[in-house]
């Protein structure tokens, strides 16, 4: 008898992992033609779209990020903080705070700018309050580190602990940095920027200092490993490993994007 409840048990299990697939694997991007965002599987050949979900017409580029758990997806838009829950039968995006570019903290909290200041949800912390912060980038470390570009006297990224004062500016010699994007391990940070008529995506070692310059376009960049990221060139998906220094062309996008985000959860 127990055999063949076990036996149930088992068949059950493959029908709802048939009908509700990992999210392992996965990456969304913004639709700014039809206003969706679209998660693709990049496991399957050229990259399958699995699933849509229609949100509005404002988007901060490069505000989409997956939780940890790559159950839910946060992004801003319009001065606001948007949530959708990748559980729900109906998966929508719901207005939960007003400010840009969110992420998520490694406990499954999300944190966002709302003016000069960084908030992680309903709380205040005020480090990081120098010059205008314009986005947050992913944390990384197990001490909540945070990066993000700051305009003030200098144009730099601020990289800061948010259990502590500690912080120090990263200086770039770049007008405006469009995307920015940390690997949780090792501390790399990936930021397209834009200079006048010269567009370009650079890796920065925080903390060797070393950086070195990958494209000479600006786009849309999502970390995969320590050791490769995600980008976007028109409506095609590339990969890039920084250690063998190659690129792989990964799939075909529906249409142009200025915001991804890649889960291996």
């Amino acid at each position: 008898m127990r055999k063949f409840y076990l036996a149930i048990a088992a068949t059950v299990l493959m029908m709802v992992s048939s009908v509700m697939p990992s999210l392992a694997n996965r990456l969304a991007y913004i639709d700014q033609t039809e206003h969706l965002i679209r998660i693709t599987d990049l496991a399957k050949s050229a990259g399958q779209e699995i699933q849509s979900i229609k949100i509005g017409r404002e988007v901060d580029p490069g505000s989409l990020r997956w939780s940890p758990d790559g159950s839910r997806l946060v992004y801003s838009g319009g001065g606001n903080i948007y949530l959708i829950n990748l559980k729900s039968d109906t998966p929508h995006p719901t207005r939960r705070w007003k400010g840009r570019y969110p992420c998520f903290l490694k406990s499954g909290k999300v944190a966002y700018v709302n003016g000069q200041d960084i908030f992680m949800e309903e709380k205040s912390k005020d480090n990081l309050d120098y010059g205008t912060i314009t986005q947050l980038c992913s944390f990384y470390g197990e001490n909540n580190k945070v990066a993000c570009p700051v305009y003030g006297r200098t144009q730099h990224v601020e990289v800061g602990n948010l259990t502590n004062s500690g912080r120090f500016g990263i200086v770039f010699p770049h007008r405006r940095i469009t995307q920015i994007d940390t690997t949780p391990d090792s501390g790399l940070l990936v930021f397209a920027y834009e200079e006048g008529k010269r567009r370009g995506v650079t890796i920065y070692d925080i903390p060797s200092g070393r950086s070195r310059e990958i494209l000479k376009s600006s786009s849309p960049v999502a970390w995969r490993s320590s050791v490769a990221f995600y980008y976007v060139s028109a409506k095609e998906l590339w990969r890039y490993n920084h250690l063998k220094q190659t690129y792989a062309r990964v799939a075909r996008l529906k249409s142009t994007t200025n915001s991804i985000a890649y889960t291996k959860t």
